[in-house]
């Protein structure tokens, strides 16, 4: 019995990721070009996620790393106020123990920056114009911080396909 109720996680996993997918249409990769530097937001991470080395903090400094490494620069909050359309690369990590051991998640990596409405102008408000989402299960915790660098790599690979490296 517990053998086929994880079957079922795995499958709605798999469902899940079929429907949300990773498409990210050509026009929102543009939104990502002459972007000159971004910040890096993590939503808040559970407390017991925490107790296992998952945490905001962590995930931060992984994804800053990253970025800073294929040459996007990661701006300061002072900087940030400074840059057209205020850009944030949003991290959001849902995840929670299954029944029979190991661990399912959903990761979202999202582009959030100042848009303008088409139909009235001088309507300037902030939206997602670029985003991944990534779900699945691993047995180890840890492997969860991978998966989070894995969905910023096709964020990495997005952004340098309209911005290529000077």
């Amino acid at each position: 019995m517990m053998r086929l109720r994880e079957s079922c996680s795995l499958l709605t996993l798999v469902v899940f990721a079929l429907i949300c997918g990773n498409g990210h249409a050509l026009e929102a990769e543009n939104s990502l070009k002459g972007l000159e530097g971004i910040n890096v937001v993590v939503e808040q991470i559970g407390e017991e996620s925490g107790k296992d080395g998952l945490t905001e903090e962590a995930v931060t400094a992984d994804v800053a790393q990253k970025l800073s490494l294929a040459g996007i620069p990661v701006l300061s909050e002072k900087e940030w106020l400074k840059e057209p359309g205020r850009p944030y690369l949003y991290i959001n990590a849902n995840v929670g123990k299954q029944a029979g051991g190991g661990y399912y998640y959903c990761i979202a990596v999202e582009l959030t920056q100042m848009v303008t409405l088409v139909r009235s102008p001088s309507v300037q408000c902030r939206g997602s114009t670029w985003n991944t989402v990534g779900v699945g299960a691993c047995m180890e915790f840890k492997e969860i911080r991978d998966r989070i660098k894995d969905q910023v790599d096709i964020f990495i690979s997005a952004y340098l396909s309209v911005n290529p490296k000077k």
